[in-house]
């Protein structure tokens, strides 16, 4: 490097020595050849902001909560109106997961600012009740209807596991037989069994973030004895009867009267289900409270007057105020006040004109989530044939 430089620098000492008083021509500069430059190095470009995944999953597979897949290390907020944003930053190849949500509300899901999706958290899912297995004009089936009792927010896509299991003699499950199961969305389904074995049914309700209490039921006998106790005895045919003289011809009896059948209803005032249950729904009903008000200062109180003083002690209206180096007499005038809204009741939600809690559901009801609803048994009703 120094060998170069020298060569570099002796080059236009000699030209200087050689013609001192030669004035290069301006016209003999090439255009456009650039002469000068700033040697300083361009600063790096900005960092480009990490892009939003495409492949993203929102779940519901928790209870009150939501998880979210697929976010590769970014930040994932969620957003609700009248709650406050919840944010999480998963490494990359974990997943995000909020807890402690409102069931049913629909929570807005970004990936670093970018809209990706809703969600929509659910609670828990309520108990299967009132499991029935009976018959069927088929020898090898059975009809199993039950109930459910919802919880709020436990959503609509509740499915149900039923499981049939054979059971030996004492009562106890075994493995010797395959068992039955199959899934439905219904609360009534139909099962193929073996007829010749008993077996214990099992209904399970589920959402998409837990499994509920089962309703369960056991059969009695199997289908193959219910069945033969229902057959009639063949008996073979009985002799024929002597030949008797005919008998003048009686008059025609008169006729028999209508005959009827007896059939099973709702009650009044229930309403029979699609799956055969008959309920009641009851509307809502609320407590309500007014808004209750306070005041609260916006800003200390003005100073009217204020003057020095050598003694301790001021004329009326005034405040002595000895800050030990210096007294002063100040009046004082009335301290800025606003009037502002109380925080609301425990139990209540802000309607916007009022505080509202919805009340206890009545005797014997349940809550479906959309009002309240009660089940009943049907009732025998004589009809005409």
């Amino acid at each position: 490097m120094n060998t170069l430089t020298k060569l570099t620098m002796s080059i236009p000492i000699a030209l200087l020595l050689l013609a001192p008083m030669a004035t290069p021509a301006l016209a003999d500069t090439a255009p456009n050849t650039v002469i000068a430059a700033d040697t300083t190095p361009e600063p790096p470009a900005p960092a480009a902001p990490a892009p939003v995944p495409r492949m993203v999953g929102i779940d519901a597979n928790i209870v009150n909560g939501l998880t979210v897949t697929g976010a590769g290390g970014s930040r994932v907020t969620l957003t609700v109106r009248g709650e406050r944003t919840r944010s999480a930053r998963p490494a990359r190849t974990s997943t995000a997961a909020f807890r402690n949500l409102t069931a049913g509300k629909v929570y807005t899901v970004r990936i670093n600012g970018t809209l990706v999706g809703t969600g929509t958290p659910v609670a828990a899912v309520g108990p299967a009740v009132g499991l029935t297995v009976s018959t069927t004009s088929a020898p090898d089936e059975v009809l199993l209807r039950w109930s459910q009792r919802p919880t709020r927010g436990q959503g609509d896509a509740v499915s149900y596991t039923i499981v049939a299991k054979p059971v030996t003699a004492l009562g106890r499950t075994t493995t010797m037989t395959a068992e039955v199961s199959g899934t439905t969305t219904d609360r009534a389904a139909t099962l193929a069994l073996d007829p010749s074995i008993r077996y214990a049914f099992t209904v399970t309700p589920r959402n998409s973030a837990s499994v509920g209490r089962p309703t369960t039921a056991i059969m009695s006998r199997t289908l193959m004895d219910m069945n033969s106790a229902t057959d009639a005895p063949t008996t073979p045919p009985p002799p024929a009867p002597a030949p008797v003289p005919t008998a003048p011809s009686q008059p025609a009896p008169a006729p028999a009267g209508p005959s009827t059948k007896t059939i099973y209803v709702c009650p009044d005032t229930f309403t029979e289900t699609a799956q055969g249950v008959c309920e009641k729904a009851q509307p809502y009903t609320f407590t309500t409270k007014s808004y209750t008000f306070h005041t609260e200062a916006t800003g200390p109180a003005p100073i009217l007057d204020s003057y020095e003083t050598a003694v301790a002690a001021c004329p009326g209206g005034y405040n002595l105020e000895d800050y030990g180096w210096v007294k002063y007499c100040r009046r004082y005038g009335t301290a800025p006040i606003t009037t502002v809204k109380d925080a609301t009741p425990s139990g209540y939600t802000d309607t916007g004109t009022e505080w509202s809690t919805k009340d206890a559901p009545p005797a014997g009801y349940t809550d479906n989530g959309t009002n309240w609803v009660t089940a009943t048994a049907k009732v025998a009703k004589v009809v005409p044939a």
